[in-house]
């Protein structure tokens, strides 16, 4: 039976009691006024960057999800600058920084003109931020979902928070930040293209095209004409020279789907491009190509019968 005194003991919080189930606790903005009452409760966690840049608050980013959101969304609010703040996190403090000649935004109960940093006391009580003129967010401590470290790509909101999402996010973080060929195995469905366009729109190539081409629908005499180019007069039929994908990827990522189904004739000249970043165009010169190739298949290439050959595979999985 408890007495008065065990009776008057004060129990441990809720955050304080997850946070070995959840993980450390990191700054979070969570929407507590919008014009669109349903964006109240979204949240967006303020993410330390690979290379210690700023991550960007504003019009179009960050993408705030939960609270019943069926798609993570930004504020997309008129009078907020598409770059209004700029937050760095440090390992006790955030530091905000308004950019230059951007919307206002009011700190707790001042104006920001210039810098303000916030330390993890301050956090854990939480700041609220007034952005524009309608827009009130909460900057806040929270709980980090265990191995969740993963980057909202821009433009494709990966859902989910099981385990399998966590590491489908790591992993594509993880190519999207080298610049090594990559092969994505999977069933027909789970989204391989998805997957490669988060891959290049989060890479440094991601301001250059992404080209994407169906290997399944190449036929083996044409395959090498159009990967990598022909002149004019190369055979019967080629009226006009043309550059190829290759060509047309330069400076960007090719996206090679269905690589399982690519003709036995071209996977020669596939390896040797892989290799030497050189293709041979039909009829002409071998060229040089800054292209990254990420490829995608839902074949068993490694099965011991398969007629795809064995270094390709290991070349097309650099990543």
């Amino acid at each position: 039976m408890l007495t008065t005194e065990e009776a008057d003991l004060t129990l441990p919080s809720v955050i304080s009691s997850l946070a070995s189930r959840y993980g450390a606790l990191e700054p979070v903005l969570t929407i507590i006024f919008h014009p669109n009452s349903a964006r109240i409760g979204q949240r967006a966690v303020v993410r330390r960057t690979p290379t210690h840049a700023p991550w960007i608050l504003g019009r179009r980013s960050p993408l705030f999800g939960g609270a019943g959101a069926a798609v993570p969304l930004a504020l997309d609010d008129p009078y907020i600058s598409r770059r209004a703040l700029q937050f760095s996190v440090h390992s006790n403090r955030v530091t905000i920084e308004r950019i230059e000649s951007s919307s206002r935004c009011r700190v707790g109960q001042s104006e920001l003109s210039d810098t303000v940093e916030l330390d993890w006391e301050q956090l854990r009580t939480g700041v609220p931020l007034l952005l524009g003129h309608s827009i009130v967010l909460l900057l806040r401590l929270g709980l980090k979902a265990p191995g969740d470290n993963s980057a909202h790509f821009s433009g494709h909101p990966l859902r989910g928070h099981s385990a399998a999402m966590v590491r489908v996010r790591k992993e594509l973080e993880r190519a999207a930040g080298s610049d090594l060929d990559v092969l994505i195995r999977g069933e027909t469905g789970t989204g391989k293209e998805l997957a490669a366009s988060v891959i290049h729109d989060a890479s440094a190539r991601g301001s250059s095209p992404m080209v994407t081409v169906n290997m399944a629908a190449i036929p083996g005499e044409l395959a090498a004409a159009a990967l990598f180019g022909c002149e004019r007069g190369a055979f019967t039929g080629a009226e006009h020279s043309r550059p190829g994908y290759f060509a047309e990827a330069e400076g960007g990522t090719l996206f090679l789907d269905e690589i399982g189904d690519a003709a036995d004739q071209v996977q020669p000249q596939l390896l040797r491009v892989l290799e030497q970043r050189e293709v041979q165009v039909v009829g002409g010169a071998i060229r040089c190509v800054d292209v990254r190739v990420i490829s995608a298949t839902d074949a068993d290439l490694d099965y011991d019968s398969s007629a795809f050959k064995a270094a390709l595979r290991h070349r097309l999985g650099a990543c």
